[in-house]
């Protein structure tokens, strides 16, 4: 997802018009155009700007960084290049059907193995403690999520918030 697809998602998830997004940022009188170009990703904010961009939308600026194009191989780089940085902290491991059926009530969409695909499904798990405690916080929500104890939107929240310590 590129950062005006972000940017857009989030000010519409906080029910703001564009107008009243730019009105925050002191852009002017046309600054909802300066806002739309951003959003179509005509324009790209610069740096400075995204973080005041995120702080008008009350979010982590990180939520705004690094855009992918809803590639799977940009993902993949990231975590090839985060091999490098840390190595030896990512383990990959394949999970037959009774793994995947002992742990289903934790996957989402897996209770009947009949509905497991035909190629081993691949397992990933850090070696490091602070990639697992996210993903164990992740994890958290996700079950929340599913157990209706939060909503969509504290999800979201959560996630365009996450770490809250940093802004």
């Amino acid at each position: 997802m590129q950062i005006g697809e972000k940017i857009k998602r989030i000010r519409t998830f906080r029910k703001l018009t564009q107008k009243e997004l730019s009105k925050l940022l002191g852009l002017g009188e046309n600054g909802d155009n300066r806002i739309a170009q951003y959003e179509t990703n005509y324009r790209v904010p610069k740096k400075d700007f995204l973080k005041e961009i995120a702080k008008a939308l009350n979010v982590n600026s990180a939520a705004l960084y690094n855009s992918f194009d809803e590639e799977h191989y940009e993902i993949i780089e990231m975590l090839f290049w985060l091999e490098e940085v840390l190595p030896g902290n990512i383990k990959l491991f394949k999970m037959d059907k009774s793994d995947v059926m002992k742990n289903k009530d934790t996957l989402d969409g897996y209770k009947d193995a009949n509905k497991l695909p035909e190629y081993p499904m691949i397992g990933l798990w850090f070696n490091n403690e602070n990639l697992n405690s996210v993903m164990k916080e992740w994890l958290l929500k996700k079950e929340e999520l599913k157990s209706g104890s939060i909503t969509k939107e504290d999800y979201f929240e959560w996630k365009i918030n996450w770490p809250k310590d940093q802004k």
